[in-house]
Formats: C-alpha cells, structure tokens, sequence
C-alpha cells in the first residue's frame, strides 16, 4: 500500500538564559523544514508506483513492491546540546518498516532524534527499510559536520560610560569552530550605533543618561546565533543649583538655615560646603534613582549656622563625581541682617539684672536698655502693662500697688521689622503688718487658746509682708520654732503660758508679733460606780425584780464633770446619785456611768453587769438538729433520738425525764431507745429552778412502727402465683401485692427491672422482647424505712421470626440464587419459633418437600423462578415464610457491534481525527454478560456502551467487541476494521526570502510583501486569504500591499480539507504606522493648556503629552531646556528661581522617523508670608493690645506677596476695612475681640493673616458680697461665734480688678474669696470688700452690717424681791411664788419652764404653785438662742411641806428596874420633822432616847411629839409601858 502523505518535521531552535533573539538562525531552520517537506512531496510522487485502486472509502488495495528510492532528510551541520530530526523514507508496497543504527546504538521507526552530548569530527548515521511482505531491505548513510556552541556569551568592559572618552568593551562566547560578533548600542528605542568585531570602542553623546548594548555571536559553520544585552549608565556632572526651604536668601546672625544643593549627577557624586571661611564636608554617597524618562537628579542637604555679620557672605556648594573626578559647583550670595539680639536690662555701676530686682519703696535705681542691634534699635520701656519711657536709660521708682510687676525694654529695628525684649520682674517689699496667730481652717485664736495635753493644734503666723517675712515661735519664754507654721502640743508643768510668734523682715528691718495664753485642762480618770453604805460594785450587781438599789457614780475630774447613767444601752439618769430597779427584760444587762469633761472633750465609764434571776417558761422537748417534736414521736424499735429539754430559765434549772411513768434520767440530752411492749407511751421532760421554786414540764407520746412482712403476688380468684407466669402476647391478667405491715406500707411493681406501677392491684399485659423476665412487687414502710418483696417469672410464647433460606456450608442465600442446569444445592429452612414450627417448601408454585432440608435441581424452562420454604407455629396459629429467585443462567450467542442510532457495524469502521462514535456489543446472554473491548490488540473498555475515538497511528486497526458469561465460563466475539483521514494542522504563513511571520507585521503604506500559506493535509488542501475579514485570494501564495484605513488589520490564510471537513488557520497582524500629528499638553480632567500654565509652587499638576501616532510615539518633556521626563504623562511641580520658562513636550515616531512638539509657558507666583499688624511709631503688635475706650491707633498690615496682595481688617469678625492702613478706635461690647489683617494672594488663591487681641478695660460695676452656694448677703449677716462663712466679692471688672477686704476698719485679706470667721467684741462691725481696676484707676465696693450672736450663758431663776434661788425651794402647797428667768443672750432668747419634766410655761416669767404628789420635784428653767441653736438650763429641787403623820414610838412595851431600854420616835415628813419626848414629865429633844427605870412602878406613861419646822405641824404618839423588877417581892 503505498500514499502520498505529509509528515509533521519538529523544528528544534535553541533558546537560552542569554537572550536567543529570533534571528536568522531561526528562519534558516525554518526553511530547511519547509524543503524537507517540499522534497519529501515530490520524491513521493516521482518515485511511486501508483498501482493502487480506490475501495470503498478510503481502504487501499495495492501489490508488494519496494523498498527502493531510499532517501535520508535533515540538516548536514549538528550542534552539541541542540536536538534534530531525521526522516528516512522509501517507496514501498506495502508501507516498509526503518531501523537507524548510530556507531553501536539503533533504533527503529522512520524518524530519528539526535541530540549529541560532546564534540566529534563528524556524524554518521545509517537507515535500513525492510518490506514485511517480501522480506526486502535496503540501506541508506548520512554523515554530517559537527559544530559546537555558541554558549556562554558574556559581555565586559568598565562599570560606567564616561563622557568625552572611548569606553572599550569585548564580547565572549563558548564557540566551535569559531564565531562571529556583531554589536549595536541604543538609547531607549534609538539606535546610537553598529559595529562588528569582538570588540567595540563608545563614546557617549552628552543627551543620553544610559546607554544599552547588545552583542550577537553566530556560529561560522551552524549559523546559530546568540545574543546578550548590557546596560550602563553615563557618568555625568551638569545643572547645579542652590535651594532654600523658604525661598529666601536673607538670613540673620545667630539663626539656623538648612541649604539644599541639587545636581544631576550618574553614579554619585562627594560635596563640600563652603560659607565665612569654613569647609563643610560631606563625604556622604548619594545614588541616584533612575526612572524612565527622568532626570537623575541628586540633592545634599546642609545646615548652616550664621555665625558673624557680614552684609553679604557668598555660599558655595561643589559637587565631585566619584568615578569621572569631575567637579561642579555654584555659588549663592547671601544677605546677612543682624538684630536686635542678646537683650538685657543692666543696672548702671552694677551689671545685668537678673529675673527679678528688689526696690524698696520711693527709691531710685538707675537702668539702661542694651541690644546688639545694627545698625540701631528704638527702645520701649514697660512698667506693669504701662508705657513708661521711650530713652535707653531711666531713673526708676516703683510706683505700688502693685508690690511685684513686670518691668520690659522693647528693642524694635525698624530695617529688620523684628523686636526683642528683655524683662524683669520688679519686688517692692513692705511689712510686717497685722501679725496674727490663726488656728488653721478655724481662725484667729483669742487671748486664750485651750489645747488638751499631748493634742496638736496646727498653728499659723501670718502677717502682711512682702515679698515675704522670717517668723520664730516662743512658748513659755522659750525658742520653739522658725517655721510659718507649727503643730503645737503643750508641754506640762504649767498647765498655762504664753505663745509668742515674731515676725521679721530682713528687707524693711521691722518686725511684730502676736501672742496668746495657752490653757491645758485634764481629766476624767478613776471612774467608779459605787453602792451607798457598801462600797464599789464587782463585775457584777445582783438585782431581784421590783427591788431598790441607792447607786453613786465617782470621778477624779477638774475642773469638774458631767455625769450620766445608762442601762441597757438607754440613757437612765444625768444625776451623780441614782435609786436603781432593774426592768426586765432583758434579765442581764450592762449599767454604765459615764464622766464627761467639756474642756478636754474626754470621758471615762465605769459599768456592772446586772443579772436578774427568773424562770422556768417554755418547757419544750427538741429533736437535736430537727427541731421541737409535736404531740407524737415516731421511734423505730432499736433506734437512737438524740433529744433535749429546752427551758427558759435563768440563771438554770435542774432537768428530768420521765417515760411510761418511769424516772429515765437527769441530763437534759437523753440518746432516747423506745422499749416495746407498748409501743405506745408518754415522755415527759420536767425542769425545775431551785430559786424560784418552781417547775415546768413537756411531754410527747412516742409511737414504734413494725412491718412489711410475708409479701405475695396473688391472681385475683385464683390465688398466689407460682416460680412462674405464663402469659400470651397481649393477654391481660389481674394481679395483687399483698403484705403484713403497720401501720401499712407503699407498694411497687417492676418488670424486667423498670417501674411498672405504684399501685397495690395491676392488670398486667407482657411487653416483649424479652419473652422471659422478672415481674416483682416490692412492698415499703416508710417509717421504718425497711422493704420486702415477691417476683415470679413471666414466659411469653412467640413465633415463627426470621425465616432465612441457608445454603448448607455457606451461609443464607440472598433475593437470588444461581443454580447451573443439573446441579444440586443443599439448601435449609431455619426460624426463629418457640416451642417449634412445621416446614413446607415449595417451587414456581408447587409444593416441593415439607422437610427442614431438601438437595435442589432447577427444572428448567423457566430459567428464574421462585423457591419459598414456609414455617408455621400450632401455638400462635402464625406462619411466616423466605423465598429466593433461582436464576439457571446461559450463553454467550451472536455477539455484534453496533452505532448507536444506526445499526451493526460491517467490516470496516471510518473515523474521523478526534470524533467520537457511539458503539455497543450486543448479545444473548443469560442473566449477563460482561463486555470487554480491544483496539489494535490493547483494552480499550469494560463497558457495553463506548464512546470511541480513534488513536492515531495507526490510522488503520482493528476493534473487537468481547462478551464473557462469569457463570457459564464462555465468551464470544465481533470486530471490525477502522480506518482514521487526518489534516489540515500546522498552517504557516511564509514571507518570502525570509520565512514564518510573527504575531505581528509591520508594513509601510504602498509597500509589496510576498507572502505563501502551507499546512500538513492529507491528500490536500484549499486555502483561502482573508484581510482585515474580506477575503483576498484562493490561491497559496499571494502578493500584499496593506490597504489603510485601518492601520491596524488581521491578514489570515485558511486551509480546508473537504474529505476531514476540517479547517485550519494561521495570522498575523498588520501593522501600519503614521504621525506624529496633533500634539498637545492636556492637563488632566481640565483640558489643554493655553499659552501659559499658571503653577503654584509646591504644586503639581497632572500633565499628559497626546499626539496622533501610529503605533505610538515615545514621549520627551523639557522644562527651561532641561530633560524632565520621558513619560506621557507626568506630575509636574515648578522648580524657582525661575519663576517664568518654558515647559515643551517632545513626540517622537521611531518607525515613521518623525517628531513634532508643543509647549507652554510656566508661571509661579508666590506669598503671602510673613504677615505682621505693625503700629505706628511703635513696630509689630504682640498677641495682645490694651486700648482705652475712644482711643485711636494707627496700624498698617505688611505681607511678603508676588506680584501682589489685597488687604482685609477683621474686628470681632466683622469687616472693619480694606486698606492696607487703618485708624483703629475699639467699640464695645465685647471688651475682648480679635483684631485680624487678611493677606490674599488673588493668583496662588492662598491667604495668611496675623491678629492681635484687643483688651478694652472698664469698670468696676455691681460689686457684691456673695456668700457660696447660697447668694448674695443683705444689709446684715450673721456669724456665729468661731463659725467660718465661705464668702467672695464679685464685681463686673474687665480684665480683672484686685480684691481688698475690710472688717471693723481693717484690712482682712486681698483674695477675691475668703473664709470668713467673725472676731468679737466687737459683735457687730462693717464688712466692706473693695474692688480696684488699676487699668481705669477706678474703685467700687459693697458692705455688709456682720451681727455675731452669742449666748445663753450664766442662767438663773431669780424669786421676786428676793433673789436668785438655790439647789432647793421650800414651796407650801397652795402657795403662790413669783419666778423670773434670765440669761446672758444676744440678741435674745426664749425659755420654756418645766415641772417634775412637764411642761409648765413659755414665759420668762411664771407665778408658781407646787402640785403634789410629789412633795419633792425639779422646777427648771430652759433658755433657747434661735440664732446660736444652743440652750442652756438652771433648775431647782422644789420641796413642799408634808406631815407629820403616822407618829410611831418603837421599841420594847416594857421596862425592867434598873435596866437601859432605847426607844425610837419616826413619822413621815417631809422636810424631816424634830422630835420631843415627853418622859416622867420632862421633855426630851432627839428622835432616839434611852430610859432606865431605878424604882418599880407598875406602869410608866410615854409620849412622843412630831414637829414640822417649815408647815409648824406637830402630831403626838402616847403608850403606856409595863415595869417588872425581878427582885421585887410584891409587897
């Protein structure tokens, strides 16, 4: 079989790291491939034999002939490392197998790929085809010339490019047997140069920054190329020039400037700095930062201080290029102003003051004002605020007040517009005055001050002195301390001296002082309660309820004490004396007296316990840790009851306990064990107190619970129930726990462990699974917390469950089971069934066996049927069953391959390259059949269905289908033979003597290109030429003049194969050039530029160079003839000086080789800086202005502004006007407003303003005297003695007014608030608060009357026309007395009078009537001081006569001769009566008498007489008394 057919060659073209360009070399390889393919073609169609014969579609039968024309295709030159391939072809019928052999390596197939690894002579290599039909070969050789490289191409030469010298630089490569080199140089897109050699000697021109050079070495015998790039910079030195950050170049001595020098300078450069003689080094290395299209400027930065004054100083920057040693430099004048510097205030004869200069009152000190200034200064004096002079020297005398002030020389130089100032502050001192010693946060002490022994007191000693004075404290004629303050603590003995402070001022000479009498008081100590006629009381006082205890309360206290009494935490009595009952409750409480000293603000206590003995109540028996038991007490038998016999008895009672009328114990925790019988009986707890002699009981009934015991489980009307329950499934059967238990129990069922029901009767159903479990009921007695149970078995009957149809030895069957014709299978019917189940089983619908097992043979037809095996349990009446599908499998028959949607497939199959036909392998097969397929002897699929798609070569191969049955272990087969067409690939457009195109084609307007379109196809193909989408030929080779508009269009070539019905293309894009037109600078989203661009300094604007250019323009930007970029577009920011040039944008067309510009002209404007408010005849204002009301001043605004600045004058931010000068008047209100000039700048669109505050004092106004937090006072304010009042003096004052106070004529302070304590006498006086304005000269004040309330003391209850009363008053009842009470109070006081602690008036004065009882009361007298809220009380025991009544002679009734007898007279009364007897006739003064009887008499008379001295009453008691003498006879 033999055809003409296109082989697809691979081109190798070598490409390396070292930049391969696309050069000859690759289009020579190119070209070798396309004769290769040309020569193959035609060797094809000269040399074969066409005996073929088309059959069918594309099959091809032919006679055995060949090999013969034996040819060897590809290159006669290799390279070492480049890969080639070589074709070896024959004509051969049919096609011939080839072998390479290469020295001792071959290989087989036509094509061979050789790569060699090292250099060698030459090449050979030989080709053997052999014809399979007839066992024919022949050979063919090839020897080829060997070459190696070019590699390892370098570069070298010096690191920089020099301007003004050859730069020489040689070119390297690994080369064999030799190469050439060729070199070009360029700048961006340009091309500077060519040249050839190994060799190339440059020369910079002075327009380029960089310059990048490319050599390419070819090999002389290959013609490979390869080619490398370098790039270096130019090392440069031009356009130095000098900037400031201002933009100034005035400077001032003493100031530091910062200088920044800029020069374009590749690759860096080294600077020196030359200003007054002095060198500046800066050896630092800048590197300068490339950008495209971008100067290289660097800058270098210096601060320069100025150092002297020169007028004008010249400041030089040289720059020194740190490869070429070039230097460069520029030289900039400054001009150097000076002052007004170094100001100082000197004092003549004795030198520079210093921050603050002492001055006493009414001196003269002689000053000057000095300033470096040049060449001179006006100076300003300033004294408080105040102008003062306008000369360099003054005689100054302060003026006061004020006492300390600023006093400032202004130096102004009216060349420079600056001032400076030098200041000091001026201290005028005077003093001491008004020495006083206050009592820090109380005031001023008195004459006296009381300070308590080892107390601290915080002391001050002030006075008015300034600047300030010395003080020094004396206690007791003795040094104490120099500080202002002291912490005072009195040193004892004394107990009273004097406190001195002293102070001094070392400026006046002067000192005063002040004094006060320290007193120290002490006590209470030894504090003790006392019982009357027994002594001091013990820790504790024992007090029966109801009873009297006479009490005294003793204290060592100077100089004296008050007392009082408390009991129980309540205040009992004020009184020294008590009579003490005990309350109840409580029964124990502490009574305490207490001692009080007012001075020393101490006290002392003393205390008892009192105990008062009761009980017993509340008897109760408490369960421990539970609580009081109730009427019954439930105890297990056995059990333990921790109890107690709780009582409230006090100080104790005595326990016992008593159970079923039995003593059990004396303790009042019993650990109580019922004993039964019974086991029901009475506890009783009884407590009993042996000083009350009484008692008290409780009691409880205590129960003793039993049980559970003989537990069943019974079937209602049938009885207990057995080991075991049979119950059906869903069977309900009725069920009780029965159980002995008292006094009952709770009961619970469970079933196969869970809770089935807390109920005593169940009707009970099983639940399954499980068919056998426990059913047990549980019977519980919660008291005594014991249980007991009874369970039987419940058995549940089931089935049949889970029939399964097994295999003997293998296991169940599934839903199928696969039985060849003929063959046995021991098959089993297994269920799960209890007690047992019968077994039927039966196939395709008939009863087969009714045995458990059977050996089962298929009776075939059908070949799939069901076999079922049934189970069936008597019992339960249920039956369940399992079947299987028995599948009796066969084949494989007629297998065939078959198109989907088609039909079988014959003998042969053609498919297209890459198409997919839709097969499938049919056959009859029983259950199944797996599918396998094969193509040209490889598996291809397992699945009946393929989609196929030929693999190509072969383009000739067999597929066969394979159908295997896995159960009868047979296959058959079907296949078919397919045949695959290919092309078009590979298409290529070829330009004529040069080779394939690129993506992109450049081509002059009107130029004539030849260009041919080839494609590998087979047997051929149409192409079809298309430009810019129109067509443009049908042949292959076409001649090309491009067409415009547009300048930018496809050309493509088309191959179609109309056997494939397949196309394919290959294009190239055809560029046309054209311009530059049109070329404008555009400032972006504005629009272009006009003829001038106005640009702030700073700024920058977005700028882009647009011109009509095809395919584009490089563009170049240039700013006053200076490169500034390469971009289109650029941010641009104006460099100044100058502040006018030339901004030109440069498009240049490479291709067209044309260029065209356009250009603007650049303005800067400026400013405004520097603005200043000068005042005339003065210079520069400061931040503030003091103008007086109506004064008028004249100010200009002054600003550094090109060309030029408008002026605004702003006051209190309304306009005022737009002149540059103005006479300025304030206009109040406000008195405080801002004075502003407005610099604008119309151009730079830019302001700047200066401003100054204006002050425009006035008043004072409204002074008041306010007191804080609640307003201001009246006519009157009231003090309270030692009281502070926090007070201020507010006054309508701008800026601010100074404060004095004033009381009672003398000045108090000079704060604006003060704390204000009043000093009496006097008790009323004037407070005054002064306010002064030293700006407008003027004074204001406002006064108060201060009223200082006191009182009552020293008060009294005076009896009219007789005096004051004593401790007691002898009132008669019924009697009338006048009282009266008076006190020392002021303004005045109310008094409230009281009787026996009630009520009895709210005059001063009453007419009082004693009402008893009782005959023995207080009568006080209370005065109140509203003002003070104090009181204070006098009062008296009023005492109203009573008796004598129920006279008693005491005693014996009898008398014995010669022997003393005492009798004793009492009676009540009140006051205490005198007493006379009345004895054998005589009287006898005395309430007591003794009487002896010295003879017998039978009986004796006796009286006694009761006189009541105040009411003149008297009463009489008589008796009459037996004498006996034991010695008397009787006769």
């Amino acid at each position: 079989m033999s055809g003409i057919r296109t082989q697809h060659i691979i081109d190798y073209t070598p490409w390396r790291t070292d930049k391969v360009a696309n050069g000859h070399g690759f289009f020579r390889g190119r070209l070798n491939a396309l004769a290769f393919r040309i020569a193959l073609l035609m060797a094809r169609i000269i040399s074969g034999i066409m005996i073929c014969k088309t059959a069918g579609l594309l099959l091809l039968t032919c006679l055995a002939a060949g090999p013969y024309s034996m040819a060897i295709t590809g290159v006669t030159i290799v390279t070492v490392g480049v890969p080639y391939a070589f074709l070896c072809s024959a004509s051969c019928t049919p096609a011939c197998s080839f072998s390479w052999t290469r020295g001792n390596q071959t290989s087989e197939g036509a094509e061979l790929t050789l790569q060699l690894k090292a250099l060698s002579p030459r090449e050979l290599v030989t080709c053997m085809a052999l014809n399979p039909a007839t066992g024919r070969t022949a050979t063919i050789s090839k020897t080829m010339a060997v070459t190696a490289g070019p590699s390892n191409l370098r570069i070298s030469g010096p690191p920089m490019l020099t301007l003004g010298v050859e730069n020489i630089f040689t070119c390297t490569a690994d080369c064999y047997p030799s190469c050439t080199f060729s070199w070009k140089w360029m700048w961006l897109e340009e091309i500077l140069g060519t040249s050839s050699g190994d060799t190339v000697s440059i020369k910079p021109p002075e327009t380029v920054d960089s310059e990048t050079l490319f050599c390419e070495a070819v090999d002389t015998v290959s013609h490979l190329y390869i080619s490398t790039s370098l790039q270096r910079y130019v090392a440069r030195l031009t356009g130095i020039y000098i900037t400031t950050e201002t933009g100034e170049w005035t400077v001032t001595v003493g100031h530091v400037y910062t200088f920044t020098c800029y020069v374009a300078c590749t690759p860096s450069c080294n600077y020196t700095w030359t200003f007054e003689g002095k060198k500046y080094g800066n050896d630092q290395i800048h590197i300068p930062v490339f950008r495209k299209g971008e100067q290289p400027m660097i800058e270098n930065t210096q601060e320069i201080t100025i150092a002297a004054y020169h007028r004008m100083e010249p400041l030089t920057c040289e720059a020194q290029n740190t490869v070429s040693g070039a230097t460069i430099s520029t030289t900039q004048m400054l001009t150097i102003i000076n002052g007004p510097f170094k100001m100082k205030i000197v004092e003549v004869n004795k030198g520079p003051v210093g921050k603050e200069l002492t001055a006493l009152p009414g001196s003269i000190t002689a000053l000057q004002c000095v300033a470096e200034c040049f060449p001179g200064c006006s100076i300003s004096w300033f004294y408080n605020g105040k102008m003062l002079s306008k000369n360099i020297s003054i005689s100054f005398t302060p003026v006061t007040p004020p006492n300390r002030a600023a006093l400032r020389c202004v130096a102004y130089d009216s060349l420079t517009m600056k001032n400076s100032s030098a200041e000091t502050i001026v201290v005028v001192p005077y003093g001491p005055f008004k020495v006083k010693i206050v009592e820090v946060n109380k005031g001023p002490v008195g004459k006296e001050l009381t300070a308590l022994p080892g107390s601290i007191t915080a002391l001050q000693c002030v006075a008015e002195c300034f600047p300030g004075c010395s003080i020094s404290w004396f206690y007791n004629g003795k040094m104490l301390s120099k500080n202002v303050s002291i912490s005072f603590t009195p040193v004892t003995p004394p107990n009273q001296a004097v406190l001195r402070c002293v102070a001094y001022d070392s400026l006046t000479m002067k000192n005063s002082s002040a004094e006060t009498i320290v007193v120290v008081p002490y006590g209470p100590f030894k504090v003790k309660i006392v019982e009357v006629n027994k002594g001091p009381v013990g820790k504790e006082l024992t007090a029966l309820p109801g009873s009297i205890t006479a009490l005294q309360c003793v204290a060592e206290c100077f100089p004296g004490c008050s007392i009082s009494w408390f009991y129980n935490g309540k205040m009992l009595s004020k009184n020294v004396s008590i009579s003490f009952t005990p309350v109840t409750p409580p029964n124990q409480a502490v009574l305490r007296c207490v001692a009080y000293d007012s001075l020393t603000m101490k006290n002392s206590s003393a205390e008892t316990i009192v105990v008062v003995p009761y009980g017993p109540f509340k008897v109760k028996i408490v369960e421990v840790n539970k609580g009081p038991v109730g009427k019954e007490l439930t105890a297990l038998p056995g059990s333990i009851t921790a109890l107690q016999c709780v009582a409230e008895c006090f100080p104790g009672c005595s326990i016992s306990w008593f159970y079923n009328g039995k003593m059990l114990s004396k303790n009042a925790s019993i650990s109580f064990t019922p004993m039964t019988p019974p086991n029901q009986a009475v506890l009783r707890c009884v407590a009993y107190d042996s000083l009350t002699m009484k008692n008290s009981s409780a009691e409880t009934i205590v129960v003793v619970p039993y049980g559970p015991f003989k537990v069943k489980i019974v079937e209602v009307n049938k009885g207990p129930v057995g080991k075991e329950l049979t119950a059906l499934p869903g069977s309900i059967t009725a069920l009780q726990c029965v159980a002995e238990c008292f006094p009952g129990c709770s009961i619970s069922w469970f079933y196969n462990g869970k809770m089935l029901s807390k109920n005593v009767s169940i009707s009970f159903t099983p639940v399954t699974p499980p068919n056998q479990a426990v059913l047990r009921c549980v019977a519980y007695d919660s008291l005594t917390m014991k249980n007991s149970s009874a369970e039987t078995i419940v058995v549940v009957p089931y089935g049949p469950f889970k029939v399964k149809i097994v295999e003997v030895n293998k296991g169940p069957v599934g839903k199928e089971l696969t039985a060849l014709p003929g063959s046995i299978t021991a098959l089993q019917c297994v269920a799960e069934c209890f007690p047992g189940c019968s077994i039927s089983w039966f196939y395709n619908g008939k009863m087969l066996s009714k045995n458990a097992s059977i050996s089962f043979t298929p009776v075939t037809p059908p070949n799939q049927a069901v076999l079922r095996c049934v189970a069936y349990d008597s019992l339960t009446m249920k039956n369940s069953s399992a079947e299987t599908i028995v599948v009796v499998p066969y084949g494989p028959f007629k297998v065939k391959i078959v198109e989907v949607n088609k039909g079988p497939v014959g003998k042969e199959l053609t498919a297209l390259p890459g198409s997919i036909t839709a097969l499938q392998c049919v056959a009859e097969c029983f259950p199944g059949c797996s599918i396998s397929w094969f193509y040209n002897g490889k598996m291809l699929s397992k699945n009946a269905s393929i989609s196929f798609t030929p693999m190509t070569p072969p383009n000739q191969a067999v597929l066969r289908c394979v159908a295997y049955d896995s159960l009868t272990m047979k296959n058959s087969s079907a296949e078919t033979i397919v045949v695959v067409p290919y092309g078009p690939f590979n298409v290529e457009i070829i330009e004529d003597k040069i080779g394939p195109v690129g993506k992109e084609l450049t081509a002059l307007p009107g130029s004539i290109t030849a260009f041919q379109c080839i494609a590998d196809c087979y047997p051929g193909c149409s192409f079809n030429w298309f430009y810019n989408d129109k067509m443009l030929s049908k042949n292959a080779s076409i001649s090309f003049t491009p067409v415009t508009p547009p300048n930018r269009a496809a050309l493509r070539c088309v191959a179609f194969n109309s056997l494939t019905m397949k196309n394919s293309s290959a294009e190239t894009i055809v560029v046309i050039p054209y311009g530059p037109f049109k070329v404008k600078i555009v400032e972006v989203n504005k629009g272009p530029v006009g003829k001038e661009l106005t640009a702030l300094p700073g700024s920058i604007t977005a700028l882009q160079c647009v011109a009509e250019c095809f395919p584009g323009c490089s563009i170049s930007w240039f700013y006053n003839g200076k490169m500034l970029s390469k971009n289109a577009s650029i941010s641009f920011t104006p460099v100044t000086p100058p502040n006018q040039a030339v901004l030109r944008c440069v498009a240049y067309d490479s291709l067209t080789m044309k260029n065209s510009s356009a250009e603007t002209i650049v303005v800067v404007p400026y400013g405004p800086f520097n603005v200043e408010i000068i005042e005339d005849k003065i210079g520069p204002v400061g931040k503030e202005l003091t103008a007086l009301p109506g004064s008028i001043t004249a100010f200009q605004c002054i600003a550094d502004c090109y060309p030029g600045c408008s002026f605004n004058w702003f006051y209190n931010d309304k306009m005022l006007s737009k002149n540059a000068s103005i006479s300025f008047t304030p206009v109040t209100p406000p008195n405080r407003a801002a004075l502003r000039c407005v610099a604008f700048n119309s151009l730079t669109m830019k302001n700047s303003s200066a401003e100054t505050i204006v002050v425009i004092p006035y008043g004072p106004f409204k002074v008041k005297i306010v007191e804080v937090n609640k307003g201001p006072v009246g006519k009157e304010l009231t003090a309270l003695p030692g009281s502070i009042t926090a007070l201020q003096c507010v006054a309508e004052c701008f800026p601010g007014c100074s404060i004095s106070w004033f009381y009672n004529g003398k000045m108090l302070s000079k704060n604006a608030s003060i704390s204000f304590t009043p000093v009496t006498p006097p008790n009323q006086a004037v407070l005054r608060c002064v306010a002064y304005d030293s700006l407008t000269m003027k004074n204001s004040s406002a006064e108060t009357i201060v009223v200082v309330p006191y009182g009552p003391f020293n008060v009294e209850i005076i009896e009219d026309k007789i005096g004051p009363v004593g401790k007691e008053l002898t009132a008669l009842p019924g009697s009338i007395t006048a009282f009266q009470c008076i006190a020392d109070c002021y303004p005045g006081c109310s008094f409230n009078w009281f009787y026996n602690d009630k009520m009895l008036s709210k005059n001063a004065s009453i007419s009082f009537t004693p009402v008893t009882p009782p005959n023995r009361a207080a009568l006080r007298c209370v005065a109140f001081n509203s003002l003070t809220m104090k009181n204070s009380s006098v009062e008296t025991t009023a005492i109203v006569p009573y008796g004598p009544v129920n006279v008693t002679i005491l005693r014996s009734h009898s008398l014995e001769v010669g022997v003393k007898a005492t009798f004793a007279c009492t009676a009540m009364c009140i006051p205490a009566c005198t007493y006379t007897w009345s004895v054998f006739g005589s009287p006898v003064k005395g309430s007591t008498i003794d009487i002896t009887i010295s003879r017998y008499v039978a009986t004796e008379s006796i009286s006694c007489e009761a006189h009541n001295s105040v009411s003149g009453k008297t009463a009489t008691a008589n008796d009459t008394l037996t004498v006996s003498d034991p010695h008397w006879c009787g006769c």
